[in-house]
């Protein structure tokens, strides 16, 4: 790997290149397609559409990940597209699976970059920057990503408001072999992992055999206590809601993240095989044999929120795939 590639920031790699850095797209040496990259964004779009035989061409030496690591400074990215080289040779992917992949992985990296550079516009509900500064220390030392099971062949994707804190406790209780995948940061930066991982990006990171053969499970919970205890939760769990200090009214006209957000990809297919409802969860405990535990994180109770026909109107929009799973 290129030897500036050991640190980043997100705006450096989404940064637009001069002319003498871009990535120029070859079907073979001396046969040019005429396409170049500027920045990342532009070079995930051309993946999209550029001759296969140019993606194969590319993949095969490397050129990618060097360009990544080395002209962009994302290691991470570089890494992940690298991981593929094993899985062609064991799978035999054809070129379309190739781009297809390459391009995914891509448009999620941006996608995470994108949300690590800083908002400048002005939230009359942020707290101060000593609060901020508390919240993201506490965030980089949390590890509760996803859990992954060799023996049961279980991959839980762990969605914010729906039981993790109890299986957590249950599976450290039982000695369980559910193991955290995942880091306190990424690796080789300062960039501190999300809680909490859509099943689109622990596809990336889970090894393909597992990913293919475990079973995906997650749970899902009815919409308006979801609602309740993420706002109840939001000073202590950085996971992206805005408005954080907001009234709660103004906190669900405000955030238009739903569950559904972990469980699919890009176009809206369903990654998990088994879809619970968190009224589930000790039945799910016992096919473990773990102990059953209702834990709340907080250290403090509040009253069910008040849905005015207004805010029951944007939640039954908003949260409509959520609610066919409670009729």
């Amino acid at each position: 790997m290129h030897p500036q590639a050991k640190t980043y920031n997100p705006k450096e790699v989404l940064r637009r290149l001069p002319q003498n850095e871009q990535f120029h797209f070859f079907v073979d040496l001396n046969d040019y397609t005429g396409k170049s990259a500027h920045n990342l964004a532009q070079f995930c779009n051309i993946l999209n559409r550029i001759n296969e035989k140019s993606i194969s061409f590319h993949f095969e030496r490397y050129d990618f990940e060097r360009w990544i690591g080395g002209t962009l400074h994302d290691p991470t990215l570089a890494r992940r597209i690298n991981k593929l080289k094993k899985t062609q040779t064991e799978e035999k992917l054809s070129e379309e699976k190739v781009r297809t992949l390459v391009h995914h992985i891509t448009k999620n990296r941006i996608t995470e970059l994108k949300n690590r550079l800083p908002n400048k516009r002005h939230n009359p509900y942020s707290k101060s920057s000593k609060d901020k500064k508390h919240k993201k220390t506490t965030r980089i030392t949390k590890k509760e990503i996803m859990y992954v099971s060799d023996k049961h062949k279980i991959i839980w994707i762990c969605v914010p408001g729906t039981g993790t804190r109890s299986f957590e406790k249950a599976a450290k209780e039982a000695e369980f072999d559910f193991v955290l995948a995942g880091r306190d940061k990424h690796p080789g930066t300062d960039i501190p992992m999300p809680l909490h991982f859509p099943a689109s990006i622990a596809k990336e990171i889970i090894p393909v055999h597992k990913w293919a053969t475990y079973e995906k499970i997650a749970f899902i919970r009815n919409p308006y206590d979801w609602m309740n205890s993420i706002y109840n939760h939001r000073s202590i769990k950085n996971i992206g809601f805005v408005a954080e200090n907001a009234p709660f009214a103004d906190f669900v006209r405000k955030n238009d993240k739903t569950p559904y957000l972990w469980y699919v990809d890009d176009n809206n297919n369903m990654l998990i095989d088994t879809l619970y409802k968190t009224e589930e969860l000790k039945k799910v405990f016992l096919r473990f044999g773990l102990k059953y535990f209702h834990i709340n994180t907080t250290s403090f109770k509040k009253p069910k929120q008040i849905y005015t026909p207004e805010l029951e109107g944007i939640m039954k929009k908003r949260f409509w795939r959520e609610f066919k799973h409670y009729e």
